[in-house]
């Protein structure tokens, strides 16, 4: 849980509250279809929101980062 951050087309970050810490959050091709259950896709999604994502957390080895693969993303 935590506050939409800077919202791209594939990615967006999640953030805490003063915005002091953020998590990359990338977006898979079948994420943004799992709208049931009140889930939302990144499109709706607004920089400062409020919201629970659901997703595996991996390592990227290329960039040496860690980042959520996102499976579903609703707001509080």
């Amino acid at each position: 849980m935590g506050y939409a951050g800077d919202v791209y087309k594939r990615v967006f970050y999640l953030c805490d509250e003063r915005e002091n810490y953020r998590m990359r959050v990338k977006v898979e091709a079948d994420a943004g279809a799992n709208t049931g259950s009140g889930c939302i896709t990144i499109y709706e999604l607004q920089t400062g929101e409020k919201i629970i994502v659901d997703g595996v957390f991996v390592y990227e080895p290329e960039n040496m980062r860690y980042e959520l693969n996102m499976i579903s993303l609703m707001r509080c």
